[in-house]
C-alpha cells in the first residue's frame, strides 16, 4: 500500500464514487481471513479507497482485516455479505460530510451515527 496521508483524503473520497468490481487490492498484512465479503469474488473500488481514508484517519493504515464494509443492524447471515454500490454510495457521502465538516478529523468518526462498521 502507498503512504497515503491527509494530503490524499480529499481525492480518494472524490475517487470512492467508483463502484467498479476488482479483485486485487493491497490488503492487511496481519490478515489471515478471505479478502472478500461472503459470497463475493471481489472488491469494490469506492470501499477499499474508503478503507484507505479510514486507515489514514486512525493512523494504523489499515482500518480493519480486509476493505470490508457491513451493516451492522442486519443478521449475521445477511450483514457477512457486505454493502452494494448503492450503500458505498451513502457511506462515501458520510465521509465527505465528515470530511468537509470536521476540523478534528483525526478523533471524529465518520460513521459514529450510522449503521455502518468495517468488518
Amino acid at each position: 500500500m502507498p503512504k497515503f496521508s491527509e494530503k490524499h483524503i480529499q481525492s480518494l473520497i472524490d475517487f470512492s464514487k467508483d463502484t467498479a468490481h476488482i479483485t486485487n487490492f493491497p490488503l492487511n498484512p496481519i490478515s489471515s481471513r478471505t479478502p472478500f465479503s461472503f459470497g463475493r469474488d471481489y472488491h469494490i473500488l469506492g470501499e477499499c479507497l474508503l478503507w484507505t481514508v479510514e486507515g489514514i484517519r486512525n493512523g494504523s493504515g489499515y482500518d480493519s482485516l480486509s476493505p470490508c464494509l457491513i451493516d451492522a443492524t442486519l443478521i449475521e447471515n445477511e450483514r457477512v455479505k457486505g454493502l452494494n454500490g448503492a450503500e458505498i454510495h451513502i457511506v462515501r457521502d458520510l465521509y465527505k460530510n465528515w470530511w468537509n465538516n470536521n476540523k478534528d478529523w483525526e478523533h471524529s468518526n465518520p460513521l459514529e451515527n450510522s449503521t455502518y462498521v468495517w468488518f
